[in-house]
């Protein structure tokens, strides 16, 4: 939570530490000494947590936020399709020019040299667009299980947020709040 919540008095945000002979976590300002705040961890998380639980989308809505989604999903995939096409015809254009060079090569129109140039270029374009062919991770065969993993991200935030690892949290946390909260 460092990251995400700010001291108001001071506007600097709180860093986590260990206090070692009470093996307990806390947080404070990272203003240095100009502020003495301290705030147990559990009590952080805990506030944390309420305020998750507060934000959590209701049931009536999830319908409209599925629906959202999928049209989302569309939008974007339709743009990838089109962007994807392009790429297939620059794709099936510079494998022409290479076959173009190496006859050309062949029939010793071409130096070596300026063979050598042209096809490690065609080459690295090509590697360029065959990345930027890559598959998307959605696709339309698993995007059910997308729409079923964000629902219930909104469903349950703080729940979520709980079972999560220390990078999701983050992620999450910067995702949901990416100016911070105040603390008093």
């Amino acid at each position: 939570l460092g990251d995400v919540y700010k001291r108001q008095a001071c506007n600097m945000y709180l860093r986590g530490y260990l206090v070692k002979r009470k093996n307990l976590y806390y947080y404070k300002c990272d203003n240095g000494s100009k502020c003495s705040c301290h705030i147990s961890a559990n009590k952080l998380h805990e506030r944390f947590m309420t305020i998750l639980s507060e934000i959590t989308l209701p049931e009536k809505y999830i319908p409209l936020f599925q629906l959202q989604l999928r049209k989302l999903f569309t939008t974007i995939n339709a743009a990838k399709e089109e962007t994807a096409k392009q790429f297939r015809a620059r794709l099936t254009e510079l494998e022409q020019k290479v076959e173009n060079l190496e006859e050309r090569y062949v029939e010793g129109k071409v130096k070596e040299e300026l063979y050598e140039k042209f096809i490690n270029k065609y080459n690295e374009e090509r590697k360029e667009l065959l990345d930027e062919l890559q598959p998307s991770p959605i696709n339309a065969s698993n995007l059910e299980k997308y729409i079923e993993f964000a629902t219930q991200r909104v469903i349950e935030p703080a729940l979520t947020w709980h079972l999560s690892n220390y990078q999701e949290k983050q992620r999450m946390q910067k995702m949901i709040f990416p100016e911070g909260i105040y603390y008093n």
